[in-house]
């Protein structure tokens, strides 16, 4: 006997008010994150990122490597 699968059902809003102005949008972002990383927090990742090495495998998939 065959088993049938079945998809997940979804939907479509037939009315959806979700329309917000650019401004809107950029009050809001700008009224939220109200703060700056410290200098130390963006040396940080900028080192991080520069001893970061990914290297393909062909058992492994990927390798990722930080030398610090």
């Amino acid at each position: 006997m065959k088993q049938q699968l079945s998809m997940a059902k979804t939907f479509t809003l037939s009315h959806s008010d979700l329309s917000v102005q650019a401004d809107e949008l950029m009050n809001y972002a700008q009224e939220e994150y109200q703060f700056e990383p410290s200098q130390g927090v963006v040396d940080s990742i900028l080192r991080y990122s520069q001893s970061l090495e990914v290297r393909k495998s062909k058992y492994t998939g990927l390798i990722e490597t930080v030398s610090n």
